[in-house]
């Protein structure tokens, strides 16, 4: 594989619901589906795909059911390992889905669709994914 995947965590991830106040230590989702991501990129440089797409997708759906936008760094994840996989149906999917997550309030998110839409451009101009090294940075 010619890809090498980095992540690196967003400061501002998450999204918190002041509205119940709790006595129990709360669980640091950021930190969490942090740490997941990171651990897929660590598993696609080793050889390990399959196990890192499926540890992107729960990342994504647990993103997707507390708000949180790491959501859209784990959908591109899965569109930038289809996309080297020469998947170009299961990337274009994932890439459009990682575009939809995106937060307009999030400050990040100009930059975020301008790199959504560089990675559907290299799927409309078929290129290959030897020919470039792509990376996933929030």
């Amino acid at each position: 594989m010619q890809t090498t995947l980095s992540f690196t965590s967003p400061l501002d991830a998450n999204k918190f619901s002041h509205s119940s106040r709790r006595l129990a230590p709360r669980r640091n989702y950021t930190q969490e589906l942090t740490s997941r991501l990171s651990l897929a990129c660590t598993l696609v440089n080793r050889g390990n795909i399959f196990l890192a797409k499926k540890l992107a997708r729960e990342v994504a759906l647990k993103a997707q059911s507390l708000g949180m936008y790491i959501e859209f760094e784990a959908k591109a994840f899965l569109g930038i390992i289809a996309y080297d996989q020469g998947d170009w149906v299961s990337a274009r999917l994932h890439f459009f889905q990682a575009k939809a997550s995106l937060y307009p309030q999030h400050p990040s998110y100009a930059s975020d669709c301008r790199y959504i839409d560089f990675l559907l451009k290299r799927l409309d101009n078929h290129s290959t994914p030897k020919q470039c090294k792509i990376s996933l940075a929030a």
